[in-house]
């Protein structure tokens, strides 16, 4: 437990230093995984006046993709290297750029319609990801949309996947593939609607925020 609390506490200096770096090679890296930022529009009608919220926004490419159907987009992260980024390329300001942590978002209760995060659960320590999807709920009247990895399990090509992807990944990573995100989902009091698998090793889940 005194190891846990310690791997909590200092998981915001990993991650800034971590991203400080990656954020220069982060769209190159990402470029096959392009699909993933449409997979949102298949399960959501988005409209002009929607309100929207992605956290962890990275160098924006999924929000900036948003704010072509909406215009309420709003975005953010937890490192200013890689929102800088993501501000370059926001030329014609049609995204609400803020930089903020995730498990304690600037927003009053219910102030968006759907809030989505991609590719950020794995990169944060479990008792994080529980915070994150609590705050996700609170500011959100409809939909929270979860993109993350979710190889195979049991089978040869779901474990070489695996052993690949944790060479780059986060330090967190081999702990948030043991996590059982639909029972995580649940004690956050989110109900799992649907989910998609991705790429094969991706997977989409669609969560009621209005779960009472």
């Amino acid at each position: 437990m005194r190891w846990r609390c310690w791997q909590v506490s200092e998981y915001k200096g990993y991650l800034l230093k971590r991203f400080s770096w990656v954020s220069r090679i982060y769209d190159i890296f990402c470029a096959p995984t392009s699909i993933l930022r449409r997979a949102p529009l298949e399960f959501c009608s988005v409209k002009k006046e929607t309100r929207i919220l992605e956290v962890g926004t990275g160098t924006g490419n999924l929000s900036l993709d948003l704010s072509l159907y909406s215009d309420h987009v709003f975005a953010g992260d937890i490192s200013p290297d890689m929102l800088g980024r993501a501000v370059r390329k926001n030329k014609e300001k049609k995204v609400k750029y803020l930089l903020f942590d995730g498990t304690k978002l600037p927003f009053p209760d219910k102030s968006f319609d759907f809030s989505l995060t991609a590719a950020v659960l794995h990169e944060i320590p479990e008792e994080i990801i529980e915070n994150m999807l609590l705050e996700m709920k609170r500011v959100t009247k409809e939909k929270v949309i979860v993109i993350d990895y979710a190889m195979p399990r049991n089978t040869l090509s779901g474990a070489a996947a695996k052993l690949v992807v944790s060479v780059y990944e986060s330090r967190y990573f081999g702990q948030f593939m043991k996590i059982g995100l639909p029972e995580l989902f649940g004690r956050c009091g989110l109900k799992l609607e649907r989910e998609k698998r991705l790429l094969g090793i991706f997977k989409i889940w669609v969560l009621n925020a209005d779960n009472q």
